[in-house]
């Protein structure tokens, strides 16, 4: 896979990044790895890591590592957040890394809000920030629920140095206004980027006769 073929996504939480990698995979055929769920995927063998740093307070009933018990504990205090960054970026990392190197020829998108905490970018040819306003964000992380405000204002507090990510993207697509705005900017975008990495040629890199209904991963 060709770093010029990867672009980064990334913003913060409920801003918009998953749906911009949706409308990419499903409107022009891009393969799309979405980051959070390789952090999923690679808990079951990371639980004794897990359990050395945190207790069996992390644990469900049925002993696996619960991502809900683990999120409130590491989202309570910057050291706890740390030391679970520690243990489970670098193997995220090097799976990020493995699928990429198993895609043929194609764009694909890498979806990650710590794109560039987890140094992510470093595997990606342009990277894009979806920018939306942190009230904007906060309403709509509410209208999914599942979460009190407080709980989401504790989350976009630990992950306040997202935003910095504006300065370093290559690209950066607003995202306050309707959808059908959004995808205009994004779909503008998208048409772009993908003739310039297929000189011109969109057909080169892009299938959209090939439905994409999931993400790679988990693999099938």
């Amino acid at each position: 896979m060709k770093k010029e073929y990867v672009l980064g996504i990334t913003g913060g939480m409920a801003g918009g990044k998953s749906e911009a990698a949706s409308r990419l995979r499903r409107h022009f055929g891009m393969d799309e790895i979405d980051v959070d769920r390789v952090g999923h995927g690679i808990l079951p063998a990371m639980r004794g890591a897990l359990l050395s740093a945190f207790g069996d307070a992390i644990l469900d009933a049925e002993g696996q590592v619960s991502r809900p018990a683990l999120a409130r504990i590491v989202f309570a205090s910057d050291e706890a957040l740390a030391r679970l960054e520690a243990i489970l970026h670098p193997p995220m990392r090097d799976e990020v890394a493995r699928i990429l190197a198993a895609i043929p020829n194609n764009c694909v998108v890498v979806n990650a809000a710590l794109l560039y905490r987890m140094r992510l970018d470093a595997l990606c040819g342009t990277v894009v920030y979806i920018d939306a306003p942190r009230e904007i964000c906060i309403a709509r992380a509410l209208a999914k629920g599942g979460r009190t405000r407080e709980d989401i204002e504790k989350m976009l507090s630990r992950q306040e140095d997202i935003n910095t990510g504006r300065s370093y993207a290559d690209v950066v697509i607003g995202n306050a206004a309707s959808l059908a705005d959004f995808y205009d900017a994004l779909d503008g975008f998208a048409q772009n980027f993908i003739r310039s990495q297929a000189n011109g040629d969109a057909a080169n890199l892009r299938a959209p006769d090939r439905q994409k209904e999931g993400t790679l991963y988990p693999e099938p």
